[in-house]
């Protein structure tokens, strides 16, 4: 009888282990074997290479270093486009590649149909954006997306190096005006996806809150709770997570454990808050607090330093959220804000919910002079992301044939500074998209994607094994975070320079092929110049477990085989270095 009851038990344990989904997506990867091309002219063609699956790609290109020459420049649709002191956009083509080898191809001409400006030595920035547009999207975590600007990642540790495995915070909107207590959410990727008990909670006090969570950058059970009283104030408090547990207020943190400031908006308004904060960098966190109506007098966001807890500065935007309603120049429709962020590369991204308006600033540069910190506007999204385009004979890929959408519910950045946002009431399609510069590049759909409401559409970018663009599944029939395939990445073409003059090696290293793989996967890179060359491969506690090569290599091309037999499943990275070059990436081995 024991031998019956041990085989039922084994039985049970294999089957469970066998219906649990641990997410382990199928990632983009964008790669050139030399990204610096050289040009002289005529037709352009080079090769990109596609891993993990097919992808729409966008090859767009850019001015290189010459935004110091660019002051305050409005151009696209009907000069709403405002460019101040960064490079800009000047072409954009649009390819479907399956995996493997696929040609780029240029004519040389900008989005008018002019040859782009040619003299020896010139450079353009290239850049490529890819997303899987063939497979349908795949579940990531069992809970509920929510709606507005409220999910956040943890993608970095305490000492600044990237997770293995992120932390995913759901969006919130809980509490009322009176202090109460109100609850989160943890999700880590990976997680196996049918199993929403592993859910882990923590509970705090604050007036409503509609904000997202935000990490303390160096105390990884640190954050930061942003809420709204009825006075109205914004109350800013540090926490500790407890999990499942109540959170622990940090009173010597601030006034007594919060920083607060007044707000000029009207806490009975149809569609009230929905205020927004993020960490920036230089010990520093932003936040505002605004409604999404209208009703907003001024527009200011506030700089609190994260040690000590104060008001460090201010940023006024109120000329470009709130005076347009007053029939300031340029377009676009306002509805108070900003209030839902993005940071990346030292660039904060902003939106509001039913705004047309979306813009780009340097929250550390002179904050009293706008031409300083002010880097891009899109007043109308050049249509993209436009409430009151109808579709036409001429443009018939506008969002709508109504007065209406798209509520942009977030704003959200890549590594590379691509902004995405939901594209709410626009039609069987999923987030609409800008170029680094706030050029509008239209919108995408996933596979299989409906009309209807969509909720959210955020970047996970840190180089992890679960990369990739993570949109709801309303088009599903619920709200839950699904994970669709995306990588972007950045080159030079150098103007000029003849194949047989080609520019010296340049180290690179390209995503793992295939990703994720069993048993066998191989490593490509570039190296520089001849020397000693190792790849060392580590488990995600940081141990190094194998060294794929120590050796010397001559410069150029070269490609290596790990073979992972013998070892787990699991995320590992791997770091390639040569000379005082290295880098490190991540891969993932199934069993």
């Amino acid at each position: 009888m024991r031998k019956i009851l041990m085989f039922v038990l084994v039985f049970l344990f294999i089957g469970s282990y066998v219906l649990a989904e641990d997410f382990q997506p199928v990632t983009l990867n964008l790669s050139v074997a030399n990204p610096n091309i050289s040009y002289q002219g005529g037709a352009l063609s080079f090769n990109v290479t596609v891993t993990g699956t097919p992808a729409n790609v966008l090859f767009l290109v850019f001015t290189k270093d010459k935004g110091g020459e660019i002051s305050a420049v409005r151009n696209g649709y009907l000069g709403w486009h405002y460019v101040n002191g960064i490079d800009t956009c000047l072409s954009v083509s649009s390819f479907n590649f399956g995996t493997g080898v696929n040609a780029i191809s240029w004519n040389g001409n900008d989005a008018d149909g002019n040859p782009v400006p040619m003299a020896d030595g010139m450079e353009y920035t290239y850049y490529l954006y890819g997303y899987d547009n063939q497979n349908a999207k795949q579940l990531a975590a069992p809970l509920g997306a929510g709606w507005e600007n409220a999910t956040m990642w943890r993608q970095y540790d305490d000492q600044g190096n990237p997770m293995a495995n992120p932390e995913l915070y759901p969006s919130i909107w809980a509490g009322a005006f009176d202090l109460a207590a109100i609850t989160r959410q943890k999700w880590i990727m990976g997680w196996d996806v049918t199993n929403a008990a592993q859910v882990e909670t923590c509970s705090y006090l604050a007036h409503q809150e509609h904000s997202p969570y935000v990490p303390h950058p160096y105390e990884m059970d640190g954050f930061f709770s942003l809420s709204i009283d009825g006075v109205p104030t914004a109350h800013v408090k540090k926490y500790q997570w407890v999990p499942n547990g109540a959170g622990i207020l940090d009173d010597s943190w601030g006034e007594q454990g919060e920083v607060t400031y007044s707000l000029v908006i009207s806490p009975t308004s149809e569609w009230p808050m929905y205020s927004g904060a993020i960490d920036i960098g230089e010990d520093l966190i932003v936040a505002s607090g605004t409604d999404i109506a209208g009703v907003s007098t001024e527009s200011i966001l506030k700089l609190i330093d994260v040690p000590d807890g104060y008001v460090y500065d201010s940023i006024d935007l109120t000329d470009w959220w709130i005076r347009m309603l007053d029939g300031g120049d340029g377009g676009g429709q306002q509805s108070s804000g900003p209030n839902d962020f993005d940071y990346a590369n030292g660039m904060l991204v902003m939106g509001s919910h039913s705004t047309c308006m979306n813009q780009m600033i340097d929250p550390h540069a002179d904050v009293t002079d706008e031409l300083s910190w002010n880097k891009w506007v899109n007043q109308n999204g050049d249509i993209t992301g436009d409430h009151n385009f109808e579709a036409t004979a001429e443009h018939p890929w506008l969002c709508h044939d109504y007065v209406v959408g798209p509520y942009k519910y977030n704003t959200d950045t890549d590594a590379l500074n691509f902004v995405c946002f939901p594209s709410y009431d626009c039609g069987a399609v999923t987030y609409g998209l800008y170029a680094p510069d706030g050029t509008g590049l239209g919108y995408y759909a996933a596979a299989g994607e409906a009309a209807g409401a969509k909720w959210m559409a955020k970047f996970l970018d840190n180089g992890s094994a679960f990369d990739g663009l993570y949109t709801d599944g309303m088009n599903l029939g619920n709200a839950q975070y699904y994970f669709i395939a995306q990588d972007s990445f950045k080159g030079t073409i150098m103007w000029g320079v003849s194949v047989e003059e080609d520019a010296p090696a340049q180290f690179a290293v390209s995503q793992n092929s295939p990703n994720p793989f069993n048993p066998t996967t191989t490593i490509n890179f570039e190296v520089a110049n001849p020397g000693n060359v190792t790849i060392d491969v580590y488990n995600v506690a940081g141990q190094k477990v194998d060294t794929i090569v120590n050796e010397y290599m001559e410069d150029g091309t070269h490609s290596r085989v790990w073979d992972a037999t013998g070892f787990s499943a699991g995320v590992y990275f791997y770091t390639v270095k040569s000379g005082n070059f290295s880098k490190t990436m991540s891969m993932t081995l199934l069993k």
